[in-house]
């Protein structure tokens, strides 16, 4: 059976309806699913702290702020997994929070690394700058007594060693690198600091309480035998490097002296560079061209405590077998260097040597003791010219 015109307006209009209840359904269906479609991610926090690496870079926090610095570098790596992981899933299930939040967390560690590395840095530059003068200063004051007060030579070697560490640290410095420098400079310190106590240490032996009452009493019977038997005295203060001359108990004149290389020490065996202490009389005088240096007056070393001593330092052990005592100390010329140098005696500038050498006879007591309480005393007694 035919459908009739009327049947064939009922299934066209009933296919456009469906067709329209399509379309309207897939646009409902859309519509649905872009208001349920997830929000893009927040970059900002991201970006800005990627950003921050260049910044770091720039104060040295992988070097001055090492575990901020890598835990900025792991949370942004581990914030930058969490976007790639994201993109990665079904667009409709996607989230961002933990992304966002790890962005947050590298951006706020970026600001720990830099606030730590600047701290260190600065703190590590005022160290080094004070160091380093510190350093400079006392090696300034070492080298300053070096010729009047030796060192041993292992102090030598650090004094030296904290010299080239020195200017390795000044290097270091101008390049910006701090911790080097600081390195540097710390040890250079120990070193100066070790070489200077040494030389402290021996300048204290001048300034040794029972040494000061012995040396005083020696200095005083000198000056007063010498105004009793109205004759001439010479008394050498080792450290103030000076030859006094009285005559009849009153002060002369005051004559600069070299003496041993290792004069801050009493003399006790041959080749120890010590300038003796003790009370001593000129045995001999030797004119121009008897003496190696100029003129001389020999003295009367070792005399009898010199011996007992030696004595009881090798019945003791403190010598070393074959260790010899000595001898042939004298007041000579070739002096006025400004420094000890001579093995043991004392010297003289050539022209204060013809004034002495005339002044003093064989028989002339000579005292030599490492201090005087009160030296300037000694200069101001009644002078005779």
């Amino acid at each position: 059976m035919k459908a009739g015109p009327s049947d064939k307006k009922d299934v066209n209009l009933f296919r456009l309806n469906a067709w329209w209840g399509g379309a309207f359904g897939a646009v409902a269906v859309v519509s649905a699913a872009v208001g349920f479609a997830p929000a893009p991610p927040n970059l900002n926090f991201y970006r800005t702290a990627e950003s921050q690496d260049r910044i770091l870079q720039e104060v040295d926090a992988p070097v001055y702020a090492k575990t901020q610095y890598d835990a900025y570098r792991q949370t942004l790596s581990r914030a930058h997994q969490e976007l790639q992981f994201q993109k990665q899933q079904f667009y409709y299930v996607r989230q961002y929070l933990t992304f966002e939040r790890l962005s947050r967390e590298a951006l706020e560690s970026s600001g720990d690394a830099e606030r730590v590395a600047l701290d260190t840095r600065n703190s590590l530059q005022r160290d080094v700058t004070r160091n380093r003068r510190e350093v400079r200063d006392r090696v300034a004051n070492v080298r300053s007594r070096l010729n009047r007060v030796a060192l041993s030579n292992p102090s030598r070697a650090r004094l030296i060693r904290a010299e080239v560490l020195l200017r390795e640290a000044d290097m270091l410095a101008d390049s910006d690198q701090w911790y080097d420098a600081n390195d540097r400079v710390s040890t250079a310190l120990t070193l100066t600091r070790a070489a200077e106590g040494e030389q402290e240490e021996r300048i204290g032996r001048y300034y040794d309480a029972d040494l000061m009452r012995q040396w005083d009493r020696w200095v005083e019977q000198a000056i007063d035998a010498s105004n009793r038997s109205n004759s001439t005295a010479v008394v050498i203060v080792k450290h103030q490097a000076v030859c006094l001359l009285f005559d009849s108990g009153r002060f002369v004149r005051s004559f600069p002296a070299d003496l041993g290389k290792n004069s801050v020490f009493d003399k006790n065996y041959r080749g120890d560079e010590a300038t003796p202490e003790g009370r001593y009389h000129i045995v001999k005088k030797k004119g121009s061209g008897q003496s190696k240096y100029y003129k001389a007056l020999l003295i009367n070393y070792p005399n009898e405590d010199d011996i007992r001593m030696y004595r009881r330092m090798r019945a003791a052990g403190s010598l070393l077998p074959r260790t010899m005592l000595g001898g042939s100390i004298e007041i000579h010329g070739g002096g006025g260097r400004g420094q000890n140098w001579t093995e043991g005696c004392v010297a003289l500038d050539n022209s204060d040597m013809d004034d002495i050498f005339k002044r003093v006879d064989v028989g002339t007591s000579v005292t030599i003791v490492g201090n005087y309480s009160d030296y300037e005393r000694l200069l101001r007694t009644n002078q005779k010219s």
